[in-house]
């Protein structure tokens, strides 16, 4: 069975022709090199984005700080005002 199998193969290989690419014309040029170029925004962007988190870092911060010093004179208010 298997000489068969090995046979018919054979045959079809010999009828067919080695097997090519499928799309020879989409693929890419063997002889061109592509070069690396980086783009000027992604260095811009990623120091705006660090700035961005460090000032909401210090905001956070500075509002939790303030928010803290508010609650503790409402309750020394509220304290007054209860007596």
């Amino acid at each position: 069975m298997l000489a068969v199998q090995e046979a018919i193969a054979d045959k079809i290989k010999r009828i067919r022709g080695a097997p090519g690419p499928l799309s020879p014309h989409a693929a890419a040029p063997q002889d061109m090199v592509r070069p690396t170029v980086h783009d000027p925004w992604t260095r811009r962007l990623g120091f705006g984005a660090l700035g961005f988190l460090v000032l909401a870092l210090v905001l956070f911060v500075v509002f939790k700080l303030g928010l803290l010093s508010g609650a503790s004179g409402l309750h020394s208010t509220a304290s007054i005002l209860a007596h």
